[in-house]
This record gives structure tokens, C-alpha cells and sequence, in this order.
């Protein structure tokens, strides 16, 4: 089961991903102020909260003990967390095995959910105020800029700075990044509450893909289930983070110069400063929730037509993508360089102007939308299918 909102978020972000990447990692770094740089991340982590909490609430639906659910969830994270490791080795290079990117916070994540699951909501949201309010902190505490050299991640291979990359210092650190999943988790409620199924037409589950709701039959079952007061709780929490983003932003030379140095840091995502986090969290989350009243929940709703399909199936297979699209554009560069003797990053960031960029990777996006409705008639396996055979 699916829902419309959730999958075309989701394919927004895996767009907007493949965009970056292809632009940064072949024609350069911060050279244009256009891309929508650290956008796509956050909408990422949030929806994987969103997505447990429904998959933890269709399970118990359909009966799956509590332990069941327990046990599969852990799997899940760690076979996450153990491809994340796979994919920095394979992909990067192998001094980037312990990076902690978004591979590596997911599984995390998967695994801090389980632990959040038996705690009161109050009390996660405080959890939430102390990831956000406690990084700049840590980051301070274990001298942030150390660990990074021109702008990457560079730690020492020691357990200390291994630990410390994971919990503060790498690309995707648990402080503060595991409040994303957690808000999505936290809100994921108020925007699918479980009374939509009633009614709701079944279907034919995708393999590899946690089966997280659909799109219900008509505006009267969702109206019956979404409280329009939920929906707009929803939203003024989001807006209200954007606007807060906003203003940091753009009164941040007013403050004292210790606050601008030690909290107001201005828009980064490595580290991501307290106006990054507010202004793109908040953007996730109106996002979710306006997408979620217009393309299910708004009187007059349709069936889902052909562009929510296929963002219906990119969404399904968003973890394939996000591994593939990698391969397609950092492997070439290493392999062309090592075929001509030269070290292998020589062409990182200059491998093509920034327009043949673009085009790649708009391109590969055209490839995935033929490619993967082909693969899913065809049964060829996936990342999704093989997730899915391994925890489920």
C-alpha cells in the first residue's frame, strides 16, 4: 500500500539529489548559487521516520506481533547500516569507509526508532530539542574543523575519532541529523492517521518496498480520517521553522559576535547550522503536509494519474537510484584516471563543464523512469527486493 504524497516527496528528493551530485561531483563545489544544494537530504530522513511509523502501524493492523516488527526493524537498520559501509568502500575510496553518510544514519536511525517507539511523544519531543540544541555544543567539544580538511571529512582511523565521526563530526553525524526522522516519525500521525485504511482498495504489494499506505479511493475516506486541524497544525509547525530559518538568516549580522560564531553559524550543511536545520526541516514538512492534502485529502481528489505513478515507482526503488546514480557518475572518473596512470580523483569535480553536467543527469533520470516500470513487470531484482528478502 501507498500514498501519493509520500512517494512524489520522495521522488522530488531523489530528483533534486541526482541533480546536485551529477553538478558538484563533475563540473565543481559552491561555483553556482542556483543548485539546490542540502535540500534533498532532509525530505529523505524525514520521510524515513514517516514511512516506519506507517510501516509499524500497517503491521499491527494486519496482526505481525510486536516482536516480530522489533526484529525486523533491527534488521533492516543494520543490513542499512552495512550497505552504507559497502557503498562508501565501493563507491569512494577506501579511506571514506567510515564517513557516516546518509546510508549509515539511516540504519542508525532504523535502529534509534525501535528504541523511540516505547517512549511517551513528549518526551521524543524533548529527544529532538537535544539533538538540535546539543550538536553545536559536541561539535565545539570535539573540535569540529579538525576533522575535516578543505572541506571533507578527513578523520584519523582511530576508534575515538571513528565513534566521534558517527556521533558528531561526519558527514551525516546522529547529532543533531536523527531529529529528522524523528520529526517525520512524530508527525507522520497527524497526517496518516490509521483509520484512512478503513475503505481503503487494496493492492498488489512491490516487492522490496515496505508497504507504507496508499492513495485511499476518494476525498470522503480521507476526510473522514485526516483532521483538518492536524493538517494545519502541521503546516504552521513547518512554517514556523521556515520563518525562524529565515530570520537567523537574514538578521545574523545583527547579533553579538559570539552568538554568530558558536550558534548562528549561517545556511551549512557540513556542519548543519541551527538556520540550515530549521529552514529546510520546515520546508520538508509543509511540503509533506501540502502534498498530502492536495493529492489525497483535498475535496475532489482524483485517482492517482500517470505522473504520481511513476513517481510511484521511482519512489519504490529510490535506494537503487540513489546507488546507482553514484556508480554512473563517480566510477567513470576513477576508472578513466587509473586507465591513464594518473591518481584517481584527478578529474573529481572538473570531469565536465557544468550544462553537460546537468543534461547527464537529467539523462539518467530519463533512464531510471524507462528502466525501472521494466524492471518491476520483469521480477529482476533490486536493492528494495533484497532488503526486503533479508529483514522481512
Amino acid at each position: 500500500m501507498r500514498h501519493a504524497s509520500v512517494d512524489v516527496q520522495r521522488t522530488i528528493a531523489i530528483t533534486l539529489m541526482v541533480l546536485v551530485h551529477f553538478v558538484e561531483n563533475l563540473a565543481g563545489q559552491g561555483k553556482y548559487p542556483w543548485l539546490p544544494a542540502g535540500l534533498a537530504a532532509p525530505s529523505f530522513l524525514l520521510l524515513l521516520g514517516v514511512s516506519q511509523q506507517l510501516s509499524f502501524a500497517t503491521q499491527q493492523r494486519r496482526g505481525v506481533p510486536d516482536e516480530v516488527q522489533t526484529k525486523r526493524t533491527v534488521r533492516r537498520g543494520l543490513c542499512l547500516l552495512g550497505l552504507g559501509f559497502v557503498f562508501n568502500l565501493l563507491v569512494w575510496l577506501p579511506e571514506d569507509l567510515f564517513n557516516w553518510d546518509v546510508l549509515t544514519l539511516a540504519g542508525l536511525a532504523l535502529l534509534a526508532l525501535v528504541a523511540v517507539r516505547r517512549l511517551p511523544e513528549p518526551v521524543a519531543w524533548v529527544l529532538v530539542l537535544l539533538l538540535f540544541a546539543g550538536a553545536p555544543v559536541l561539535r565545539k567539544l570535539a573540535h569540529y574543523d579538525e576533522s575535516w580538511t578543505q572541506g571533507y571529512f578527513d578523520p584519523d582511523l582511530t576508534l575515538t575519532e571513528v565513534l566521534t565521526g558517527a556521533l558528531v563530526t561526519g558527514y551525516f553525524p546522529l547529532f543533531p541529523w536523527l531529529l529528522v526522522p524523528l520529526v517525520g516519525w512524530l508527525v507522520a500521525p497527524r497526517l496518516f492517521p490509521p483509520e484512512e485504511a478503513v475503505g481503503a482498495r487494496s493492492s498488489v504489494p512491490i516487492p522490496g518496498a515496505p508497504q507504507t499506505g496508499q492513495p485511499v479511493v476518494g476525498a470522503e475516506v480521507a476526510n473522514a480520517a485526516v483532521s483538518p486541524a492536524n493538517l494545519r497544525n502541521v503546516l504552521l509547525g513547518g512554517g514556523l521553522a521556515w520563518l525562524a530559518s529565515m530570520v537567523l538568516t537574514l538578521f545574523r549580522s545583527s547579533l553579538p559576535t559570539r552568538v554568530q560564531e558558536r550558534l548562528v553559524t549561517g545556511w551549512t550543511m557540513c556542519p548543519p547550522s541551527v538556520s540550515y536545520l530549521l529552514g529546510t526541516v520546515g520546508l520538508a514538512v509543509m511540503l509533506l503536509a501540502g502534498l498530502r492534502w492536495w493529492l489525497e485529502v483535498r475535496p475532489g481528489a482524483t485517482e492517482p494519474g500517470p505522473f504520481v505513478k511513476t513517481c510511484g515507482v521511482l519512489s519504490r526503488h529510490s535506494l537503487s537510484i540513489y546507488l546507482l546514480h553514484h556508480v554512473v557518475h563517480v566510477w567513470p572518473m576513477w576508472l578513466w584516471a587509473t586507465w591513464q596512470g594518473k591518481e584517481a580523483t584527478v578529474y573529481w569535480q572538473q570531469a565536465l563543464p557544468m550544462p553537460a553536467a546537468v543534461v547527464a543527469a537529467a539523462c539518467f533520470l530519463g533512464l531510471c523512469v524507462w528502466l525501472f516500470p521494466r524492471i518491476e513487470r520483469a521480477g529482476i531484482p533490486t536493492a528494495e527486493t533484497a532488503l526486503r528478502w533479508l529483514c522481512d
